[in-house]
């Protein structure tokens, strides 16, 4: 498979689990994360306090808004998926009001 096609097959495999994950909500409710996982973000990534973060590969946000809430004072987010990226505003707006 060429990378052109790998691209495309990623790209709809996350477009259709975006769309599977809108059909439940566009607020998704991230408090069931595995607090170890993002543990281990921390000690890798240090202190966020007042630092920029690009969290690539963002899904629906959720990463990034543990970045957040974590002291970053601004994360960006990239995803293959359009879907993803516009539930992904949607969190981060609900995250921010």
């Amino acid at each position: 498979m060429s990378l052109g096609q790998r691209h495309v097959v990623e790209q709809e495999f996350h477009e259709r689990e975006a769309r599977r994950t809108r059909l439940r909500s566009a607020h998704v409710d991230f408090s069931v994360v595995n607090d170890e996982h993002f543990q281990r973000l921390l000690d890798a990534a240090g202190s966020l306090n007042g630092k920029r973060v690009f969290d690539f590969g963002c899904g629906l946000a959720q990463t990034s808004r543990f970045y957040a809430e974590h002291g970053a004072t601004r994360v960006d987010g990239f995803d293959i998926s359009g879907e993803s990226i516009r539930i992904a505003r949607k969190n981060a707006i609900c995250f921010a009001g």
